[in-house]
């Protein structure tokens, strides 16, 4: 992480480590950090303490499974409704660019089924 990122306060955390890993420990983070009164799962839009950014900046051979860590991050309730999502697909190895732009496609719209578009 950049250093000069360490400065910006308590509410931005660097977790060495996956992204499948670092949910649990989000959640369980959130959770303390309200007292434990959210219990993460209630379907209101707010309530608690979530997440207003994640960034997937990774250069990944399995796109899909990218955009399977969001879904599952999303299925825990973390995400604040008006919450940002920023998806960086790296595929540099091995596709050409008609290959590359369908897998964008696919995964775009896995994400659009899931209700991602609709955070608000």
């Amino acid at each position: 992480m950049d250093p000069s990122l360490l400065g910006l306060g308590s509410n931005v955390h660097h977790l060495r480590m996956t992204a499948a890993k670092a949910i649990p420990k989000l959640k369980d983070a959130l959770l303390c950090r309200d007292g434990g009164g959210n219990d993460g799962n209630d379907d209101d839009d707010g309530g608690g303490s979530k997440i207003a950014l994640w960034v997937s900046d990774m250069c990944v051979h399995d796109i899909p499974a990218q955009v399977s860590t969001f879904l599952h991050a999303y299925d825990q309730n973390i995400f604040r409704p008006d919450a940002a999502f920023v998806l960086t697909i790296k595929c540099n190895v091995g596709h050409g660019r008609e290959r590359f732009d369908k897998l964008a496609e696919d995964e775009g719209r896995r994400l659009e089924e899931a209700g991602a578009y609709r955070m608000q």
